[in-house]
């Protein structure tokens, strides 16, 4: 196992729901519950997480912290950390004040054109 490719997000399953955990800090739980995979995964569709990242997440149950995408790094899981914020399904974990602090500044450069996750032709 490779711990850099470890850290991120993961949708995983417990006795009261589906939820969103950090892969870090604890393995903290980040998001309020969901009924089902399906209920999360339509949530932040409908939230705007790009589609190869939900792909990921319906394939793997994770997405890493970072990728490389068009040539730049991008921050899939502070992305999904501000979907489910937009969404009100944003908990939390032990960081975070400090994640929502880093959402901010990457809402303030966040690719609504999507541009970061198109294939160039």
């Amino acid at each position: 196992m490779n711990p850099l490719l470890d850290m991120g997000r993961d949708l995983t399953h417990t006795a009261r729901g589906w939820h969103f955990r950090q892969t870090v800090s604890g393995y903290t739980r980040i998001s309020k519950y969901f009924r089902t995979k399906e209920d999360a995964i339509e949530a932040i569709r409908a939230g705007g997480y790009p589609e190869p990242l939900i792909q990921m997440l319906e394939e793997h149950d994770h997405v890493p912290s970072i990728i490389m995408a068009g040539g730049q790094v991008v921050s899939t899981g502070l992305e999904l950390d501000r979907v489910l914020t937009n969404i009100g399904k944003y908990r939390g974990g032990i960081h975070g004040e400090i994640a929502q602090r880093m959402s901010a500044v990457i809402s303030s450069i966040h690719d609504p054109e999507r541009t970061l996750f198109h294939e160039e032709e």
